[in-house]
């Protein structure tokens, strides 16, 4: 029995969207890996104003989008160039971004539920 492969439907949306209206876009790069204190992603997107990209923590999803005109201005549709999960153990308020030599670069910092803390609870009388 082959596996199921489970393609977001918001990504299906946007690759029929822009082969449709604009005929494709230069492909995004990137670069993402666990160090001791957190996870790392540098993403390089060609040809994309880096400064109407929009990065969003959204219901579990770890997101990275800009909003592109659609339909002559008509409508606005979002062009994800990442769209990931979002471990429990990230600390979500502590994720940070910044660009760089043309490069989006974000930590994302493991909680302290990434640590493995152990505490013993006593019971009371």
């Amino acid at each position: 029995m082959k596996p199921q492969v489970q393609i977001p439907k918001e990504l299906l949306a946007q690759y029929d969207l822009l082969n449709t209206i604009h005929g494709g876009v230069a492909q995004t790069q990137i670069r993402a890996w666990q160090a001791e204190e957190g996870y790392h992603l540098v993403l390089a997107a060609p040809g994309i104003d880096l400064n109407k990209v929009r990065i969003e923590v959204l219901q579990q999803r770890f997101v990275i989008y800009l909003l592109m005109d659609a339909l002559g201005g008509a409508m606005q549709m979002p062009y994800y160039l990442v769209n990931l999960p979002l471990l429990p153990v990230v600390d979500v308020e502590r994720i940070e971004a910044r660009v760089e030599d043309g490069h989006i670069h974000v930590f994302a910092p493991f909680n302290d539920w990434a640590k493995g803390n152990r505490k013993q609870i006593v019971l009371e009388d």
